[in-house]
């Protein structure tokens, strides 16, 4: 992984910038359960950045003190599994944040919309509402499936429907006789 070196004042704005629909920051100490949620709601819903490193505002009201670095490389090690356990598997662009002055090191996760439906380890699904993430239910799951493209009304199959109904149909007889006509009216006139 990259190590990049920022400014303090780069710093001192990640640690004090407010949460949104595209960014949340995380403690080192954040479970792997936590970090599937944020990381699966981005990916759901329009993607996002995600820091780890960074205490909540509420632990402290002074930027630099929220600034609570991993000690080493090393361990990050963790998330990396974290992530490896979403489905399907993600791609995630991370990088390295340190800063002189600053104790330890930030992890950036870089999580761009994904064009499928992901899940957490224990299939429970999120999107990133705001400055949340949601779960959502098995009937929204199938309208992001549909919104995504994942799967379609045209392939889906009706119960209880055989197929002499809709091959014997008369709104199929009128769409096929249709454009028989216009096919002969078209090649008539070239």
């Amino acid at each position: 992984m990259e190590i990049k070196k920022i400014s303090t004042s780069d710093a001192l704005a990640l640690c004090g910038k407010a949460e949104s629909h595209f960014f949340d920051k995380k403690s080192k100490d954040v479970g792997g359960t936590k970090l599937q949620k944020a990381v699966v709601a981005f990916a759901n819903a329009d993607g996002g950045e995600l820091l780890i490193g960074i205490a909540d505002d509420k632990e402290s009201l002074i930027s630099k003190e929220r600034w609570q670095g991993f000690e080493s490389i090393e361990k990050m090690n963790y998330i990396l599994q974290v992530l490896f356990d979403i489905t399907p598997s993600l791609s995630v662009k991370q990088e390295v944040l340190e800063c002189k002055g600053f104790d330890g090191f930030v992890l950036r996760l870089l999580i761009e919309r994904g064009s499928q439906v992901y899940h957490c380890s224990d299939r429970s699904v999120y999107v990133r509402k705001g400055a949340q993430s949601l779960p959502l239910p098995p009937d929204r799951i199938a309208e992001l499936s549909y919104a995504k493209g994942v799967i379609s009304f045209e392939n889906e199959r009706i119960p209880d429907c055989p197929p002499e109904l809709v091959v014997e149909s008369e709104e199929l007889m009128s769409f096929l006789l249709g454009s028989r006509l216009e096919q002969r009216v078209f090649s008539d006139q070239f």
